[in-house]
């Protein structure tokens, strides 16, 4: 679609084209007019063209005519029109084929800028690529040592004889006792006996735990107890009298039965007291005997963890250390993390803190 501007410039030279021709055709007619009078201006060597009227002169006209529109198209004709005057409708083609052409060019060039722009864009991030330092990834360190060593905690060459716990269950379970894997295996038996005792001894720890403890010894309570059993029948041997004082006397004795009242009172107090003194002595005694089994355990274990330590060494050749023993449960898969001690006096001091800040 052609745009108001080239339609302005269009118009334009139009215009001009067509005023050019028209100039031209107002130039080569009047000397075509002053040749058929017989008196052009081109017949400047014959004198008697002006005053003869006859058809030579005439004919001699028509020559000067013919000189004349020869000069007109020899200075203002061929040399003098441009190639617009010549062909208008063509040159206005040509015109607007040149406008296409122009904006095709345009936008060949833009096209061309722009991939230019891209290209040298893409050469700097390239280079700038290049020449961004390259930063290798750290390779990840390499374990050292033996891998076995890793997992066990110590070197397989401190175990010695005690690798025999490669051995499989079966090769266990059929190894003569007095063979290297036989003692591993009775080594395995007092582990496990180790371990009921720590679950007896854990149990009896938590039922201590659930008893309150004594203020007071077994024997400080039965003393107590023998004091209030004193007092009743003192009390008793009281109600006794006064009930048979009031028998004697007819009609009764308010003041008697007031006071019969009570030292029963009294007695049902010292009947409370009794039995509390002897539930008393009663978790005194619970307590004791949980205490006393806690410790029963403590020394069996002691004495069951000796015994654990010495089947071990009985089938090692080197010294047994803690750590030798955990890298040999481990390689028979019994191994059991110890449980971390905690300290109650931090931990109390610790929720304190905790409510402080809240």
């Amino acid at each position: 679609m052609v745009r108001f501007g080239e339609f302005l410039k269009i118009s334009a030279l139009s215009v001009a084209l067509l005023s050019g021709t028209a100039l031209v055709f107002a130039v080569a007619v009047p000397d075509a007019a002053y040749a058929g009078k017989g008196n052009g201006n081109g017949n400047g060597n014959s004198g008697s063209a002006g005053k003869d009227s006859s058809g030579g002169n005439g004919k001699s006209g028509d020559n000067a005519a013919s000189k004349g529109k020869s000069a007109g198209k020899g200075s203002d004709g061929t040399r003098g029109k441009s190639a617009a005057a010549r062909d208008p409708i063509r040159s206005l083609g040509n015109l607007l084929r040149g406008k296409s052409g122009e904006a095709k060019s345009t936008r060949s060039e833009s096209d061309g800028t722009t991939k230019t722009r891209k290209s040298a864009a893409k050469k700097a991030s390239k280079s700038a690529t290049s020449r961004a330092p390259k930063v290798a990834a750290a390779p990840a360190p390499k374990p050292r040592g033996n891998p076995l060593a890793r997992e066990l905690g110590v070197h397989p060459s401190e175990l010695g004889a005690l690798n025999a716990a490669h051995a499989s269950p079966t090769a266990r379970a059929n190894a003569s006792p007095n063979s290297r894997v036989g003692l591993i295996a009775a080594y395995m038996d007092e582990v496990e006996e180790t371990r009921d005792l720590v679950t007896a001894l854990e149990a009896a720890e938590a039922e201590l735990a659930m008893l309150e403890e004594p203020t007071r010894s077994q024997e400080e309570i039965d003393t107590a107890i023998d004091t209030a059993n004193g007092e009743k029948a003192g009390l008793e041997g009281e109600l006794r009298a006064l009930e048979d004082t009031l028998a004697e006397i007819e009609g009764g004795d308010a003041d008697l039965e007031r006071q019969i009242s009570d030292i029963k009172d009294e007695i049902a107090a010292k009947d409370d007291e009794i039995t509390a003194l002897t539930q008393e002595r009663a978790d005194g005694e619970a307590y004791a005997a949980a205490e006393d089994e806690v410790e029963r355990l403590e020394g069996e274990l002691e004495t069951q963890e000796a015994d654990q330590r010495t089947a071990l060494k009985d089938a090692a050749n080197k010294p047994v250390t803690d750590e030798v023993e955990a890298a040999v449960q481990k390689l028979l898969g019994i191994y059991e993390e110890p449980e971390a001690d905690v300290d109650e006096e931090v931990t109390v001091v610790l929720e304190d803190e905790v409510t402080m800040v809240e």
